[in-house]
């Protein structure tokens, strides 16, 4: 399944050929690798499983990095522009606040996904012990 997912990764950052496509393709992504873990742990914890929590950690680590490849596909477009043309005198040339959100998503994905594979490397050590002392 993890062979899946980086071979999904691969034909996207193929596909984003120039650095406005990384910008459009990759939160778009991030979001739906979020949106599908979220719904995966919804049916999980509708099923009282902790079976799938190693697989949305996953999801939650290539969204953590798609929105950090994001980020840096933006400052190098952003950094290109400054270099190619000179700004007018009445336009701002600062970072939007958007881009200081996905600085702080990108950490915060990757914390979940430690904590979710945290979880679930616990789960399962606990449920070992748990099937160990039914066998004794």
């Amino acid at each position: 399944m993890c062979f899946i997912l980086w071979l999904l990764l691969a034909l996207i950052l193929n596909l984003c050929a120039d650095l406005w496509r990384c910008q459009l393709l990759l939160p778009l992504v991030s979001l739906g690798l979020v949106v599908l873990g979220g719904l995966l742990g919804f049916c999980a914890c509708l099923c009282g499983s902790l079976s799938p929590t190693l697989f949305i950690g996953l999801l939650h680590l290539l969204a953590g990095l798609c929105s950090l490849a994001t980020v840096c596909c933006f400052l190098a477009e952003m950094d290109l522009l400054h270099r190619v043309s000179v700004l007018p005198d009445h336009v701002e040339g600062a970072l939007g606040w958007s881009l200081y959100l996905a600085l702080i998503a990108s950490p915060l994905h990757m914390m979940a996904a430690a904590l979710l594979v945290w979880a679930d490397r616990s789960h399962s050590q606990s449920y070992y012990r748990m099937t160990v002392y039914r066998v004794a």
